[in-house]
């Protein structure tokens, strides 16, 4: 297989990723991670959740 399109799926798959994420960060916070990052929150900080 192709070095190329192996790099190509590996970058699309973490996209993906990337996208559930932030949903997920949206429904449980009801902010979009853009937000809590404007604010200086990180959605991995322990003192982002309260």
């Amino acid at each position: 297989m192709d070095v190329t399109l192996v790099g190509r799926s590996c970058e699309r798959f973490a996209d993906h990723a990337v996208s559930v994420a932030r949903r997920m960060v949206y429904l449980v916070t009801g902010e979009h991670t853009d937000e809590l990052l404007t604010d200086g929150l990180r959605p991995c900080d322990p003192d982002a959740t309260g």
